[in-house]
């Protein structure tokens, strides 16, 4: 699967996926200590606010702005219900192959993963 890094969250880094083809999976996190969980982008980033947006470059500026009146139309087309292909849009230099195939992930590198970004979180939110 390709995607575009568009936040972290603690060592972790989110990914906006492009060529998703479960509309499901349509976010992944990275995991600093290895493995990949996919997951409903919008979903778990309304559930998680404390991400670290990344605003760099022109596509993760348009996703995580707030669309102009006129523009709201091609803004749910591309990064809700998905009718827009992104491929056309998206500077390749942007993409990155987090993987695709979980069956290399085994359970207990993702077990680890959650584990690890739990504590991470944990040592976040006492800091403030």
């Amino acid at each position: 699967m390709m995607g575009v890094h568009v936040g972290n969250s603690g060592s972790s880094k989110l990914y906006f996926i492009v060529d998703s083809v479960n509309k499901r999976e349509t976010g992944a996190l990275a995991y600093g200590v290895g493995g990949v969980t996919y997951f409903d982008f919008w979903g778990w980033v309304s559930a998680n606010p404390e991400i670290d947006k990344i605003k760099k470059n022109e596509f993760q500026e348009l996703l995580w702005g707030r669309p102009l009146p006129q523009d709201e139309d091609l803004w749910e087309s591309l990064f809700f219900s998905r009718a827009t292909p992104l491929s056309g849009i998206i500077d390749q230099e942007l993409l990155e192959n987090i993987g695709g195939d979980k069956a290399q992930t085994s359970k207990k590198d993702t077990k680890q993963s959650l584990a690890q970004q739990v504590m991470e979180r944990g040592e976040i939110s006492g800091k403030q």
